[in-house]
């Protein structure tokens, strides 16, 4: 360890026992969700000024009783003076116990969990699909999602969380399939999703009395997910058998007969994404995914419009985008004011199948009768 110190709890004994919530005056630390006994905490450093490694080892035991010197639990950290960004985690030995009981909500929200949200999941065949697709040139859009999750990108602190349950492994801050944002360097499939939030107009936030843009409290955010668009109380065509209101519309005429009401969520905000990315190929039809994410990001939205009317930054604060871009779509008009539209001159083919896009229309002309 080089220069150490070290803590040893207990006075000095060589059995721990009766450590729990009842016996504040010995200190813990909580490695799971039951209780489990800390016996030493070594700390030290070692190397030369402006290179020093800060090290601390965790020796316990995964009960409330164990021997000095016998962990069945211990780790070391090492901070790195040269790079305060680096943080390395070593787990030389890991005899946790399996939690038996139930989480509070507090544990929950701390690992960036929101209690009675649905669990992201990635599917490997979907995301094929997706790779596949926008490998011969579909652009694709998604909802990022209405469960207040945080999307990682590859590589990203978070992205490698997970958790077990019922025999499956989770990593809950990957996003959800097909939506979801990836790539092959650190990640698994190449798909650069255009992935969308959504917004509301909130209540007075400021002291300007301005109704400002924020995320609204559903939708997921984070790093993974690219645009923020409008998705609180949209209009929307429904079927008659939904549940949540609505007014049929008369136009439906007989059977099967439909409603028009207002819906919110995320599938709400990434229609109008979609709609905004049409019109952009109808103007630059030769954009690949890369090409068309990055010019709406650039060309088509505002940056930094979304309001954050807290500070915690946390997951449970809603309005936090939990470090996804503050960008809001907007339409930016770029077409003629006259004149047709297309034919274009500037069409090419799409990367793999060679087919044109948009697909030009065709005419079948007959012979006159001879």
């Amino acid at each position: 360890m080089g220069t150490n110190s070290y803590l040893t709890f207990g006075g000095g004994a060589t059995t721990y026992s009766g450590i729990d919530e009842n016996t504040p005056n010995f200190p813990k630390v909580m490695v799971t969700a039951e209780d489990c006994s800390c016996q030493r905490i070594f700390y030290g450093t070692s190397g030369t000024v402006g290179s020093r490694i800060y090290r601390l080892v965790w020796e316990g035991n995964a009960s409330t009783s164990g021997t000095l010197g016998s962990p069945t639990i211990r780790y070391e950290y090492k901070f790195y003076e040269a790079t305060p960004t680096q943080i390395d985690l070593t787990v030389e030995q890991n005899g946790n116990k399996q939690s038996t009981g139930s989480f509070s909500t507090a544990q929950l929200n701390g690992w960036g969990f929101i209690a009675g949200q649905r669990i992201p999941v990635r599917v490997a065949a979907l995301d094929a699909d997706i790779e596949d697709a926008i490998d011969e040139g579909v652009i694709t859009i998604g909802a990022a999602g209405n469960g207040q999750w945080k999307h990682d990108v590859p590589g990203g602190p978070d992205w490698d969380n997970t958790f077990e349950m019922s025999g499956n492994t989770y990593y809950y801050m990957r996003g959800t399939s097909p939506t979801a944002n990836d790539d092959n360097v650190n990640g698994t499939y190449d798909i650069p999703n255009i992935c969308v939030g959504a917004t509301d107009t909130g209540l007075t936030l400021d002291t300007d009395s301005v109704r400002k843009d924020r995320k609204v409290s559903f939708s997921d955010c984070g790093p993974g997910v690219d645009v923020y668009a409008p998705g609180t109380s949209i209009m929307s065509v429904l079927n008659t058998s939904y549940s949540g209101g609505g007014t049929t519309d008369p136009r439906s005429g007989s059977l099967p007969s439909y409603k028009i009401g207002k819906i919110s969520g995320t599938s709400m905000a990434s229609p109008q994404v979609a709609g905004l990315v049409a019109c952009l190929m109808e103007t630059y039809p030769h954009y690949t995914q890369e090409q068309a994410k990055a010019y709406l990001i650039s060309k088509w939205a505002v940056q930094g419009q979304l309001y954050d009317a807290t500070s915690t930054e946390d997951p449970t604060d809603t309005d936090d985008l939990q470090g996804s871009p503050n960008v809001h779509v907007k339409y930016n008009f770029e077409r003629s004011i006259d004149g047709a539209m297309h034919p274009k001159k500037d069409y090419n083919l799409r990367p793999t199948t060679g087919a044109l896009y948009p697909r030009a229309k065709r005419t079948v002309r007959k012979r006159p009768p001879e």
